[in-house]
């Protein structure tokens, strides 16, 4: 809830200290605002890293994701979370599928920067997967591939950002599927 208890809430709870969210995504035990000064805050499990603050542990209240400045969106999924920041994307969490997009399948308690992958517009988080528009409309894809949530028909991890082309205006994910609107 992020309100500084663990009891559950049958009304809505105010966020410790978050009052300028611009933007708010949630995994499956975090959550994370964008603020109005463009920097992020992440509360709730951050057993993986999530959090982004450089701990593994749970936090009741808000926390500051350490370096993130001029975000603009914020995607999570299961216990990780990707930030886009001046058409760049950096990811931070559990990182087993790949789902950092750092060529590794190694977790990271702060964000990574995505290298080689620039004039991002717009992204998606799944379960375990990443989808990203470009400013040339063009879709590409890193995490899991084991249900074909990628599209890449082969079903093979990504540890890497790949491109699947096209001429997309808006993306969503889900659970282990990608949605694209032309």
């Amino acid at each position: 809830m992020g309100n500084g208890s663990t009891s559950n809430q049958t009304t809505p709870v105010q966020v410790s200290s978050i009052t300028t969210a611009v933007a708010v995504a949630s995994g499956h035990q975090h959550s994370c605002a964008v603020l109005a000064d463009t920097t992020v805050k992440c509360w709730g499990s951050g057993t993986n890293g999530q959090l982004g603050n450089g701990g593994n542990v749970v936090s009741t209240t808000p926390v500051t994701v350490t370096g993130m400045s001029g975000v603009t969106a914020i995607a999570a999924g299961t216990s990780y979370t990707c930030a886009l920041a001046s058409g760049s994307v950096s990811c931070w969490g559990l990182n087993a599928s790949g789902q950092l997009g750092n060529g590794t399948t190694t977790t990271s308690l702060t964000p990574q920067t995505i290298t080689g992958l620039s004039g991002v517009t717009k992204i998606a988080a799944g379960a375990t997967h990443v989808a990203a528009l470009l400013s040339d409309k063009s879709l590409w894809v890193w995490g899991a591939g084991a249900v074909y949530g990628l599209g890449t028909g082969n079903g093979t991890d990504q540890t890497a950002p790949v491109s699947r082309g096209g001429s997309w205006s808006k993306v969503a994910a889900g659970t282990n599927f990608t949605i694209l609107y032309p």
